[in-house]
């Protein structure tokens, strides 16, 4: 009985597995329709950089010298569910060596209430360094796992609001480490005051993020 539970276990497992494995295939092709087709980008030290954001993301990548050589690619997209920013392995590479592993930050490159569109790039400098260096905390979080440890943290992103929670404080643990807890605080009250920004996104970022207070908390440690 024991030996049936087991493999039952291990079978459920390798089912989650493979069915994360292909959304996020999936993902990846998806997302190639829904990169903004327009926008410029330059080739700096393994990174793809849209001209807009060029001056934010290298200040965000300079509080983060341990990325220098791994690959990332910055990118307009023009759809990204219940986020303006994503920091995702590409899954291709999650089958390399940690050394070859490749990640891509998708960035939403506007957003609209009913009468106005706010481009991403019209922000703030340091709202921007900020949540570039959050996603980035992403990225330094994923680069540390293995392909298992990756799989599991994406199946437990999926079920759990307490495993979203974990995973959202690590990356502003990170950023806050490298020196960015000033920016991390100031792209949080920009959200959380944004006349533009509904109340359905406001109230997901107070429940599952780090609050200003306790970017301040870990700032003291």
């Amino acid at each position: 009985m024991i030996k049936w539970i087991l493999a039952s276990l291990g079978i459920l497992f390798a089912g989650l597995m493979v069915y994360l494995i292909g959304q996020l295939w999936t993902l990846d092709l998806e997302d190639d329709e829904l990169i903004s087709k327009n926008s410029k980008t330059e080739l700096i030290d393994n990174k793809s950089i849209p001209v807009e954001l060029k001056e934010e993301i290298v200040e965000a990548l300079s509080h983060f010298p341990e990325l220098k050589n791994v690959k990332i690619e910055f990118r307009f997209k023009d759809q990204i569910e219940g986020s303006f920013m994503q920091a995702q392995p590409k899954v291709a590479s999650l089958f390399n060596t940690q050394k070859l592993r490749s990640y891509v930050i998708n960035i939403k490159k506007h957003f609209q209430s009913e009468d106005t569109i706010v481009h991403m790039a019209s922000l703030p400098k340091s709202v921007l360094v900020g949540w570039i260096g959050h996603e980035l905390g992403h990225i330094l979080d994923y680069h540390k796992k293995d392909f298992f440890s990756i799989t599991e943290l994406g199946i437990g992103y999926l079920l759990s609001e307490d495993y979203i929670k974990a995973t959202e404080l690590r990356a502003d643990i990170h950023a806050i480490q490298h020196g960015l807890s000033d920016k991390i605080t100031a792209t949080k009250e920009f959200i959380l005051n944004h006349p533009k920004l509904s109340e359905q996104y406001k109230s997901k970022i107070r429940r599952l993020y780090l609050s200003s207070e306790g970017v301040e908390e870990i700032t003291r440690k």
